[in-house]
């Protein structure tokens, strides 16, 4: 980049037609000072622009305040718990029980209705003449 030590301008790969592109700083890491603190890589420093970076930015910032990380640590560990059940080791962990697309997928689905199960069944949830009721709390 123009005015940074140790290099110059980047061999640059160019913007593609969706907005993404990329820029190689490969022939101007191995002399710059920064080097340590910039990248480990042995080939170099490369950055990749998405093609939503603003859309990714935007998002980025909003996580950043209190109310998204308040909600988000409410949310998160319920989430997390669901699919530790879902993987656990007694339904195969995290590996398929069977061969071919179709039966995992039978087995996947199977697998997350039972947890679906379960989980109203610790809320007391119940079905009586055709409708669903919960317990009271």
């Amino acid at each position: 980049m123009p005015g940074r030590e140790g290099g110059g301008d980047p061999k640059r790969q160019g913007r593609l037609s969706d907005g993404s592109g990329r820029a190689d700083f490969a022939g101007h890491c191995t002399a710059c000072p920064l080097r340590e603190s910039c990248t480990t890589s042995a080939s170099g420093r490369t950055v990749t622009i998405h093609a939503r970076e603003d859309l990714l930015q935007a998002h980025k910032a909003a996580q950043a305040s209190p109310e998204w990380q308040e909600a988000y640590t409410g949310t998160r560990p319920k989430v997390e718990r669901k699919i530790a059940h879902f993987v656990r080791r007694s339904w195969g962990g995290r590996k398929a029980r069977v061969r071919g697309a179709i039966r995992i997928a039978t087995d996947a689905d199977t697998r997350a209705a039972a947890v679906n199960w379960a989980r109203l069944a610790a809320l007391g949830v119940t079905r009586h003449g055709g409708a669903w009721t919960a317990a009271p709390p």
